[in-house]
């Protein structure tokens, strides 16, 4: 991996760390439900699937939408740990 690669790597960490910190606190402050959450998530997961890429090779589009649509899933998931980890402490 070159520097630059690093470089993109870290900072696309840290965007995703704090974009789930983010999304849990959301969830949190406003009390979301269980159920909510999940439709939200179906949600945001449904939009990841439609996204295009106009400007990619068409091969490469779906590979693209399935990895964006794969990263909105392990960021849901990321804030969904965070949020159940936060009202287990908070319940005992």
């Amino acid at each position: 991996m070159t520097e630059k690669e690093l470089e993109l790597e870290a900072r696309l960490a840290a965007i995703e760390h704090v974009l789930g910190h983010t999304l849990a606190r959301l969830h949190l402050l406003l009390g979301t439900p269980e159920e909510q959450m999940n439709a939200i998530e179906r949600q945001m997961e449904g939009a990841s699937v439609a996204t295009t890429f106009p400007t990619v090779d068409p091969n490469q589009a779906d590979k693209f939408a399935k990895q964006v649509q794969e990263n909105v899933e392990r960021l849901n998931a990321a804030a969904r740990d965070i949020v159940a980890m936060r009202r287990s402490k908070l319940l005992s």
